[in-house]
């Protein structure tokens, strides 16, 4: 069960994170129900979208506590009961809710309902007062992890390799081949080849299901993964293009990932006696965390280029780029995004179901991870 702390990185859209448009919680639409009987509660916060979030009790008096990166209140309830409060804390915003008794959290998750946005559901159940206070006393304990700490010896390396599209979104299509297929295909192979290797690695989606950006890379950021690998099949619609190339994200576009990023700092760990946050402090730690990211991102992308064109894998002629896809900013995971052909050209389309070039192309990437890992 999560009693304590639940922290997703979730970037539905580019959009979403551009300046100025930042996301919003409607109290109106949200619902608060208590059961008096059991002691449990819910709490489901209607979202113009998904975003970081961290969720806790603490004392003084008894309070659920749910902290937002750059939320604003879009609309308040009428009568509520009892009633939250909404409070700005520099770049991120507490939704505060008091407890008329002990309860701490059981799960939490985000759903995206049909009609768009996303909601927030919150199960708490009852607790005793040492259970209360000890989950208060962990809520202002965690966010003092502002860096995570060295691997210890034996620890193994954790990749999370995401097959780009699935379900309703095939990605490109050419001659029936679709760009969801060719990578669920390679993810497995090079999942094999990592885990023989003596890395622990996973998928963000095993089957053809349909997966959200945001999900993506919250469940690399979840499960604690140290490298997210993304692959993709690209396609031209104009003019022709061919070979494989690897994105890591671009500098101009590093802070895209600054909610989230604050929301794995914590600015609780800064905080002075008397509660105030110094944002010079968190910045400098944010521009760290960010560099070091972006260092390890393009070190790894160069390791993969260079194991691929060792393997007389067909390289685009700039195979080394940098861009702002979504799923390059969670900013304290090294993460790339592997184009491994062009489906739109035949030679491309014809590797790409080819299962010796499979293996051989998994096999390349694995050596990359291999090569960056024994390099840090």
């Amino acid at each position: 069960m999560k009693r304590l702390l639940c922290a997703l990185a979730l970037w539905p859209s580019l959009a979403a994170a551009l300046p100025g448009e930042g996301p919003v919680l409607d109290l109106a639409r949200s619902d608060i129900s208590a059961d008096w009987f059991g002691g449990g509660m819910t709490v489901d916060l209607a979202l113009s979208e998904a975003v970081p979030y961290a969720v806790g009790v603490t004392d003084g008096p008894p309070r659920l506590v749910v902290r937002f990166q750059s939320v604003v209140e879009l609309a308040a309830p009428e009568e509520e009961d009892p009633q939250p409060v909404l409070v700005p804390a520099g770049l991120t915003t507490e939704l505060q809710l008091p407890l008329e008794r002990l309860r701490v959290l059981d799960t939490a998750e985000i759903e995206w309902p049909e009609n768009g946005g996303a909601r927030l559901r919150l199960k708490l159940e009852a607790a005793d007062q040492a259970t209360f206070e000890q989950a208060a006393a962990r809520w202002k304990a965690a966010p003092e992890q502002v860096m995570p700490e060295r691997p210890a010896a034996g620890y193994k390396l954790h990749v999370m390799i995401d097959p780009g599209h699935g379900g309703q979104d095939p990605g490109a299509e050419y001659d029936g081949i679709r760009e969801a297929d060719v990578v669920l295909l390679l993810a497995r192979q090079l999942k094999a080849d990592l885990e023989a290797a003596g890395f622990d690695a996973s998928l963000t989606r095993e089957d053809d299901s349909f997966v959200p950006l945001s999900e993506r890379v919250a469940k690399a950021t979840r499960d604690g993964a140290d490298l997210f690998i993304s692959l993709h099949a690209d396609a031209v619609l104009v003019g022709h293009a061919s070979g494989a190339s690897v994105h890591s994200l671009s500098e101009e576009s590093a802070g895209s990932g600054d909610r989230f990023l604050l929301n794995r700092l914590g600015r609780n760990a800064l905080a002075s006696a008397e509660g105030n946050v110094e944002d010079a402090t968190m910045r400098v730690l944010m521009e760290m965390a960010r560099e070091q990211s972006l260092e390890a991102s393009n070190a790894l992308a160069a390791d993969l280029v260079e194991e691929m064109g060792a393997a007389g894998m067909a390289l685009y002629k700039t195979p080394q780029k940098h861009s702002n896809f979504v799923v390059l900013r969670a900013a304290d995971v090294p993460s790339v995004l592997v184009e491994l052909g062009y489906l739109s050209e035949p030679a491309d389309r014809a590797l790409l179901v080819d299962p010796e070039w499979r293996a051989s192309m998994a096999g390349a990437l694995a050596k990359g991870v291999a090569d960056w890992a024994g390099a840090q």
